[in-house]
């Protein structure tokens, strides 16, 4: 039978309700973005507003970015704004598509608090709004695949240009509908490589060697980690995969109840590419929405609504504790770079925060010519509310991954006499430390100013 999912009143309910959970959280942490990315990389993407191969990657979310802070004026105001509009349209998306997968209309509201609630979703949803607006316009195109083809379409081109990694999820409906005969998958899967093509002449227009890009060496998890990162990552599954095995072989269930064809399809397209592509731990992201429904599923089989509510209360307790506890004792120190320690809040905890922004301003208040300032990655937006002109030649921006000492080299080759840099005094776990040669001539709490004098001999001083 096909089920043509209703964007009722509950499904408004859930935009609604994914909206405020994250605006709730947004003004909690005012004024820094929730998320690592949120508070770096898009604030870049608002204020200097450069068509670069990152946004060209997954350009949706950073052209809605771009548009909307010229409207308002502030880039943190908008990025807010926006990830609390995607936390509330991926609510939106999973209410329709969990009509698809046998969710009763009373179980809908759960469900989709179930699923948000898990620990890996919400990972995404932290920072990784492009991909859970792909996520998003994906659930929507294999919601109405079988009932209303032109929303399919539409919505197919819109999640591969949000972000390709809903290849995974269209690819999966692909193949399911495909081994069951369903003509209907055959325009899917036209719309899908149309897409795919139109994304790939876009992006290899100003970047010819992206092939090479998706295929080289893999984001901090190598292919000979991955297995021992998925089973570390998805450890707090393992009570309700238990419970499933136990149900399936007392005859009280079956695997198609639990999951259907589509999502085992979804779990192993992901893992694949993970194995494939450079985006390795990102792909076993995308693996979290089936495991999710997996656990629900598991947890509504004998019709006990309190269940809902345990799981539920799990996630929100794993999604508070694991995260810390897989940063802090990773099984590789790798696995480090994958997960932040806390899933609600910005980078820096608020007090730490506010000295970031004091010594930013005494620095931007001493600056002269042939002087810059080395902003860290992390604290973009702590900069962009001290008055750092971010895209400044004279201002310089550390990628995520490096340290300090090769962009004081960098400062040394383009002229600069003079660099400050505001890090740290004593760098908490996992952090990078503050350059040895620095000259600390301010600090407030932990937070130090710090000067390399570049054209001279570093002095060796202790702080």
């Amino acid at each position: 039978m096909v089920i043509t999912p209703q964007a009722n009143s509950k499904c408004l309910e859930m935009f609604m309700l994914g909206f405020l959970i994250r605006f709730i959280i947004e003004i909690l942490f005012w004024p820094i973005p929730v998320g690592y990315d949120a508070s770096t990389s898009y604030v870049l993407m608002c204020v200097c507003g450069k068509i670069d191969a990152k946004v060209l990657r997954a350009p949706l979310y950073p052209l809605l970015l771009m548009i909307l802070s010229r409207l308002t004026g502030n880039a943190l105001l908008t990025i807010k704004i926006c990830s609390s509009i995607v936390s509330g349209f991926f609510m939106f998306s999973l209410a329709i598509w969990g009509q698809t997968i046998g969710i009763s209309k009373s179980q809908l509201k759960g469900f989709c608090i179930a699923i948000y609630s898990f620990y890996v979703v919400m990972r995404l949803a932290w920072d990784l709004h492009r991909n859970l607006l792909a996520i998003t316009f994906a659930l929507l195109a294999i919601s109405y695949r079988k009932s209303k083809l032109g929303r399919t379409i539409i919505f197919t081109i819109l999640s591969i240009f949000s972000h390709p990694f809903a290849i995974t999820i269209i690819g999966s409906a692909i193949l399911a509908d495909l081994l069951e005969r369903h003509r209907e998958s055959y325009i899917l899967f036209g719309a899908l490589l149309a897409s795919i093509g139109a994304f790939l002449l876009v992006y290899s227009s100003h970047d010819p060697k992206f092939l090479y890009y998706i295929f080289s060496e893999s984001w901090y998890i190598s292919p000979q980690l991955l297995p021992i990162y998925i089973l570390w990552l998805y450890a707090p599954t393992y009570p309700y995969v238990v419970k499933a095995w136990i149900l399936i072989r007392n005859k009280m269930t079956s695997f198609k109840k639990i999951l259907q064809r589509q999502m085992y399809y979804w779990i192993i397209l992901s893992l694949i590419a993970a194995f494939m592509t450079k985006f390795s731990y990102r792909m076993v992201f995308m693996a979290a929405i089936p495991v999710a429904v997996m656990m629900f599923k598991v947890s509504v089989i004998k019709g006990n609504r309190r269940a809902v509510t345990y799981l539920i209360a799990y996630n929100i307790i794993i999604s508070a504790i694991y995260p810390a506890f897989f940063y802090i004792f990773p099984v590789h120190p790798s696995f480090r770079r994958t997960h932040p320690p806390v899933l609600i809040g910005p980078n820096m905890f608020p007090n730490d925060g506010n000295n970031v922004i004091k010594m930013f301003r005494r620095a931007l208040s001493m600056l002269h010519d042939n002087e810059t300032i080395i902003v860290h990655y992390a604290e973009i937006a702590y900069a962009y509310i001290a008055g750092i002109p971010l895209c400044e030649d004279f201002i310089i921006i550390t990628s995520s991954d490096s340290t300090f000492d090769e962009y004081l080299i960098i400062a040394r080759s383009r002229g600069f006499h003079i660099a400050y840099i505001v890090w740290y005094i004593n760098a908490p776990i996992g952090s990078v430390e503050a350059p040895l040669g620095g000259v600390l001539i301010a600090h407030e709490g932990n937070i130090g100013l710090f000067v390399y004098y570049l054209q001279d001999t570093f002095p060796t001083i202790t702080y």
